[in-house]
């Protein structure tokens, strides 16, 4: 549904995700707020951070029947980025 990279000080709030690959990726996101989603039976995550994303929150969501993981945050640099810090 939302696939960013190299971008900062956005938030997704009140959204339901379904049937979707994930409700979100993102390689090399900062200040990043995800709140109030709903995320159902996806084909892959729910929400990906990677690459160096850092100072993100994830804050009243859930996620089921993911096709992977739920929540996913790995500092993973084949997308650019660096270290990962200050995520919640």
């Amino acid at each position: 549904m939302f696939d960013f990279a190299n971008v900062a000080d956005i938030t997704i709030d009140n959204i339901w995700a379904e049937h979707m690959v994930c409700l979100y990726w993102g390689a090399n996101t900062d200040r990043m707020t995800i709140k109030n989603a709903r995320i159902r039976n996806t084909f892959a995550d729910g929400v990906n951070m990677t690459n160096g994303s850092t100072h993100n929150l994830v804050a009243n969501s859930e996620a089921r029947a993911t096709g992977d993981d739920s929540f996913a945050l790995f500092s993973a640099i084949d997308a650019g980025g660096a270290d990962m810090h200050s995520s919640v």
